[in-house]
């Protein structure tokens, strides 16, 4: 799916503009509930870091139709950041009276719900529908155009939709075909979100500081200093438990180094003295918290 994506993106792009496609190294298969798209957003959160910091990147584009971490990404970088959907909406509220979304299955439909609330829709959105299929069974390409055309056929003649959104970076490449048979504009998200970045870079647009989106402080780091340690800040792409908790309190985590970097691997190995520094951290902090 990414390959296609950056398939269409490249195809689409202007003279002089460079794409890059990237998947977080950890995070789920595919994002189709609440949890999948909570098991994402450090992923992004740390590419778009990375991005921005080592790789000098000008924009990025959230390619996932729920926009999952698109406000936090928004923090972390002046960049511009536009997810594919945010994308689709603003471009189909320019050309269309409304808009109809169609999406995977039921499990998606919180998730696409959320969105068109957080960009302020409701009102332009004629319906959201699913083609009863997950992501993963969508790469069944025969299966999921039939789908696709079938719902999309529905929202057009049952809810009089004048714009089909196509709400899956996965359904790329399918856009000029249904918009033939159907007689309506028919957009994918990825395509309007190359344009939008283009078009921000070259205007000298970049993402307000003063308020919102303003860069995240800094936590506060406690038991380094006492133990003469050495520390760097990061930003973890796996899910653990402090993303639950942090819903509740503030929540941090400590990780020790692995040898050569692996991690999550049968050759993984760390040790016993980092092992020791780490537990000791652990325990001065607490000992600070409990002052």
């Amino acid at each position: 799916m990414t390959k296609e994506v950056e398939e269409i993106a490249k195809k689409c792009a202007a003279a002089g503009t460079e794409v890059y496609a990237v998947s977080p190294p950890t995070g789920p298969a595919s994002v189709e509930s609440l949890y999948d798209e909570a098991l994402a957003i450090p992923g992004v959160l740390s590419e778009v870091i990375k991005g921005d910091r080592e790789e000098g990147a000008d924009a990025f584009i959230v390619a996932c139709f729920g926009d999952p971490g698109l406000e936090a990404a928004k923090e972390v970088t002046d960049k511009p950041v536009i997810g594919i959907a945010q994308a689709a909406i603003t471009m189909a509220r320019l050309m269309s009276a409304n808009f109809s979304i169609i999406y995977s299955n039921d499990h998606s439909k919180k998730l696409i719900q959320n969105m068109i609330a957080l960009h302020d829709a409701e009102r332009q959105c004629a319906s959201i529908r699913d083609i009863g299929l997950s992501v993963l069974e969508a790469e069944d390409k025969e299966l999921c155009s039939a789908a696709l055309m079938k719902t999309a056929r529905a929202c057009v003649e049952e809810d009089k939709a004048e714009c089909i959104l196509l709400g899956c970076a996965g359904y790329v490449g399918y856009a000029e075909q249904m918009k033939a048979e159907l007689g309506v504009l028919v957009m994918d998200g990825v395509v309007p979100a190359v344009k939008l970045c283009e078009a921000a870079v070259s205007m000298g647009i970049k993402t307000p500081k003063k308020t919102l989106y303003g860069y995240p402080c800094e936590g506060v780091i406690l038991g380094f200093d006492e133990l003469r340690l050495s520390r760097r800040e990061m930003g973890s792409g796996a899910g653990h438990d402090s993303m639950s908790l942090a819903q509740a309190t503030k929540a941090g985590m400590i990780f020790v180094p692995s040898v050569k970097g692996v991690s999550h691997n049968k050759e993984e190995f760390t040790s016993w003295e980092d092992i020791e520094n780490g537990a000791n951290v652990l325990l001065n902090t607490l000992r600070i918290l409990d002052k």
